[in-house]
């Protein structure tokens, strides 16, 4: 698990709670949990219902006759099944640390799962561009498209947390299965591009000079991807790999790959006749199906993923922690430009509309 720094107060949430309607699973429920685990079912994103996003959380613990709050922050907003799955996990991963700090026995009593709308780990800044650069700035281009990048990645990422994990259709026809690999597909070739720009940034004099100032969280993610980076300039690694033709084969439809596996897929036919094609047509989008073009999307995901790793969507576990550390990295250069020209995030919107305000009074 990943922890870090954030603005939560424990006390608050719980009050915000008490008396709220919930969803309970009681200790040694289905999903196996050894304490009781709790998460408020009230807010604006209630109605996701199992898919609700879990930000954190929240331990009650004891120690001798104390009881102590802990909290726990989850790498990003994970879907409550997920965290459920993952309770156990999660409370042994915090209790193995406590316990390296004393000798006294502690014990978790329960744990209350933070919906997404109660945490408070958000910063918002509110200021004009030109607070930041000159309209001759050469830099201005990086940092919007910086920020244009993450916003993609953000919906990239969204949408793979919302698609159920099970390969099921839903009443609507829906196949998830397909769904969630033509999105993986998305996020590997919008990933490379974003190494691209990283690339280009981290040779100019200014991004050097910036990221000397990046919190530790930001140092670690950039050491991430620039390795990541620096494995692709070597022509090695995940991103030669895998991201560079996944991107091709998204953004390209290359009939004669298509062809070679069609004549492949032809003669597999022959041999066993039990093996066939279907394709299912309807006015109503999402109830068609193009079944053999899935087949093939299939195939690729074989030769360029798979390709020998032991779990099958390990690349795409490998594509999300990318997506992360340029989450942290972004957030972490953003909070160093803003502070190095005095712009906090106490800022409210009247704040440009001060002189006009002074003009009224």
């Amino acid at each position: 698990m990943t922890e870090r720094v954030k603005q939560f107060n424990a006390k608050d949430y719980l009050k915000r709670i008490d008396g709220k309607e919930h969803y309970d699973w009681e200790k040694n429920s289905i999903f196996k949990n050894k304490i009781p685990v709790s998460v408020v079912k009230e807010g604006i994103y209630g109605y996701l219902e199992m898919n609700r996003f879990i930000s954190a959380v929240l331990l009650i613990l004891k120690q001798k006759k104390m009881i102590i709050r802990d909290m726990v922050a989850l790498p990003n907003a994970t879907p409550l099944k997920i965290v459920l799955n993952e309770i156990n996990n999660i409370i042994d991963y915090r209790l193995n640390i406590l316990k390296e700090k004393t000798t006294e026995k502690i014990v978790a009593l329960e744990a209350h799962l933070v919906p997404m709308e109660f945490y408070e780990d958000i910063v918002e800044y509110k200021f004009h561009l030109s607070e930041i650069f000159s309209s001759n700035d050469k830099d201005i281009g990086f940092f919007v498209e910086l920020l244009r990048a993450a916003e993609h990645m953000k919906n990239h990422y969204t949408f793979m947390l919302l698609i159920p994990q099970e390969d099921i259709n839903d009443i609507y026809g829906i196949n998830w299965d397909s769904l969630r690999l033509y999105y993986m597909n998305l996020s590997a070739s919008q990933l490379r591009e974003v190494f691209r720009l990283l690339g280009d940034l981290s040779k100019k004099n200014s991004f050097k000079e910036t990221i000397n100032e990046l919190s530790e969280r930001g140092q670690s993610a950039l050491k991430y991807l620039q390795k990541m980076n620096t494995d692709f300039e070597n022509k090695t690694g995940f991103i030669k790999k895998v991201l560079a033709p996944y991107r091709n084969r998204v953004f390209h439809y290359d009939e004669d790959e298509a062809k070679k596996w069609g004549q492949e897929r032809i003669e597999i036919e022959r041999r066993s006749k039990y093996i066939h094609s279907s394709i299912i047509l309807s006015d109503q989008i999402i109830s068609s199906n193009y079944g053999l073009g899935s087949k093939f999307d299939e195939n690729l995901l074989v030769k360029y993923v798979y390709f020998g790793t032991e779990k099958p969507f390990e690349a795409l576990e490998i594509i999300k922690r990318c997506q992360e550390e340029y989450f942290y990295f972004v957030r972490a250069i953003c909070e160093v430009i803003m502070k190095k020209h005095n712009i906090n995030s106490d800022r409210t919107s009247e704040y440009f509309v001060k002189d006009i305000i002074e003009l009224i009074k």
